[in-house]
């Protein structure tokens, strides 16, 4: 089942990103701007759940050398608003990017957004290693 969710959220990535970077229509940006806030979101947020997740930060650390610098247990906040800033940020990057004269960098809208979506993903994965060695942490992936 594992296995299973990992190959469908990477084919529903790349499903989805690459079907965005044909959009052309002004409309059709609208929903790329959507959809690349909600599948940056997504992997984003299991990033920062699965940093949450640990409650003994001797026995498990946040593997993204990024969210690690605002991870404080004793304050959630700081490292769910760096998040959303660092979302906000993408999202303008690509939408920026999108809408440039450019003609490369309209064609390399995407690449922000897939990076920051595979690196989410990767600091997510290497969380949930950690946090199967955790016997205090709430959430057991």
């Amino acid at each position: 089942m594992k296995r299973f969710s990992g190959f469908f959220l990477r084919g529903a990535l790349v499903l989805v990103l690459g079907s965005l970077a044909l959009a052309k229509p002004a409309r059709a940006q609208h929903v790329a701007d959507i959809a690349t806030v909600a599948v940056v979101g997504l992997a984003s947020g299991l990033d920062v759940a699965s940093t949450l997740a640990c409650r003994n930060p001797g026995l498990c650390r946040e593997s993204n050398p990024l969210a690690a610098l605002f991870f404080d247990p004793q304050h959630p906040a700081y490292l769910v608003g760096a998040d959303a800033v660092a979302l906000a940020g993408v999202a303008l990057l690509s939408r920026t990017l999108r809408r440039s004269s450019s003609r490369t960098a309209r064609r390399l809208w995407w690449v922000p957004a897939a990076v920051f979506t595979a690196a989410s993903l990767a600091a997510w994965r290497s969380n949930a290693r950690e946090l199967r060695g955790c016997p205090e942490c709430r959430l057991a992936p």
